[in-house]
């Protein structure tokens, strides 16, 4: 099974001009609307964590280590916070009312529930552990990178506004990816494509399903990779 690759320099572009806030941070905006559902990430290890976050209005982070609960504006769009100790498995809880992008690459995620963010445009959760990724509630997504995890299955048949997608080093099937290309939507979206290079099914797959939905598969390059 491969592991983890280290990002070119087009992954390492800082993607949200930004400050870092550490865990003993604790801000003075209100609290998310009741309104407002949270996120729930599983994540593993110690150590620095960073999770990137773009939107509007208030956010609440608990990390999981204890009673810590903090209040930030997303005007402040890196959250950082560093874990001592065993390398335990950690729920971490985002609550928001509006994050329209999220960036939790490479901080060994084993789980993401978004199921409940419908406001999100952009996921990356690149580098990570993740086996399967519910993305059909997130209908506003543009971009999705999950590239180097270990999905096995990926559905994108309610992600009609998806252009680019990363889906390169995963343990996918040509069965698997097949069944992937039938899901893509067929909207006429200028330079929609797939990326699926270094998944087990990327020379058998029927790339011709995605091809005649308007998608170009790039089965060589990966952003990232």
């Amino acid at each position: 099974m491969k592991r983890k690759f280290f990002y070119t320099i087009a992954s390492m572009v800082v993607w949200f001009a930004a400050c870092t806030v550490e865990g003993t941070y604790t801000g003075t905006m209100p609290e998310p609307s009741p309104q407002a559902e949270p996120m729930i990430l599983t994540m593993q290890g110690t150590g620095a964590k960073t999770i990137k976050m773009a939107g509007t209005g208030a956010i609440s982070i608990n990390w999981g280590d204890g009673p810590k609960d903090y209040l930030l504006s997303l005007a402040v769009q890196n959250f950082s916070y560093t874990y001592s100790g065993n390398p335990d498995v950690r729920t971490v809880t985002i609550t928001g009312e509006n994050i329209t992008h999220l960036d939790c690459s490479n901080i060994e995620i084993l789980s993401l529930d978004i199921t409940k963010n419908t406001a999100l445009k952009e996921l990356k959760c690149r580098f990570n552990e993740i086996r399967s990724l519910d993305v059909t509630k997130n209908t506003a997504l543009t971009e999705l990178w999950c590239d180097n995890n270990r999905l096995q299955a990926l559905n994108l048949s309610n992600n009609i506004a998806l252009k680019t997608i990363h889906v390169y080093y995963n343990d996918l099937t040509a069965n698997s990816l097949n069944a992937l290309f039938e899901t893509l939507h067929n909207k006429d979206i200028s330079g929609k494509t797939i990326y699926i290079t270094k998944n087990p099914g990327t020379v058998e797959c029927n790339k011709n399903l995605a091809e005649t939905r308007g998608w170009n598969v790039d089965v060589d390059t990966g952003w990232g990779q």
